[in-house]
């Protein structure tokens, strides 16, 4: 599947992702890339680009997802509707989100839709059905404990923590 998302609007369904995070729109890639690593889907993400300092915004692309932070005097939702009205072939795009002006728009240009909510429960779904991880090794599980066990003695950053004040 080929998914364009609205991206502001996907933060907000994200109870574990806030607005004021400065980093919100890297925490919901890297989400996404969690959930869809196992499967052949690709992502187009529009972000307003209020905080991008081109006016002309500005874009990047990794193997699964291409990200859009819109120029300065247009709307994510604005990009989203004229980037669905220049589609040659709507097939297998789905576009995420629960703006009924987005809405609206996919739908006169018969593109499939899934509001946030109904993306967010299928991501399970999907991952279920993949094909199960193999076992580890084990060489490959002794590694692994001696990295668990060595950031039990950090904290999340990285600072080592002193059982005392603990």
């Amino acid at each position: 599947m080929r998914y364009l998302i609205d991206g502001y609007n996907l933060i907000g369904k994200l109870p574990f992702i806030s607005f004021s995070n400065p980093n919100k729109e890297e925490h919901l890639l890297q989400f996404l890339s969690m959930n869809m690593q196992k499967t052949k889907d690709t992502a187009q993400l529009v972000f307003d680009g209020k905080r991008v300092s081109s006016v002309f915004g500005s874009s990047y692309q990794s193997h699964k997802f291409r990200v859009f932070f819109t120029p300065t005097d247009q709307s994510a939702d604005e990009f989203i509707i004229h980037k669905l009205a220049q589609l040659k072939n709507p097939s297998g795009l789905i576009v995420v989100s629960s703006d009924n002006e987005i809405i609206r728009a996919a739908n006169q240009f018969r593109v499939k839709v899934y509001r946030c909510d109904e993306f967010l429960n299928n991501i399970p779904k999907k991952i279920a059905a993949e094909k199960p991880d193999r076992a580890l090794s084990e060489q490959e599980l002794i590694y692994w404990e001696g990295q668990f066990k060595k950031s039990k003695k950090n904290d999340p950053y990285g600072k080592k923590i002193h059982p005392k004040i603990f």
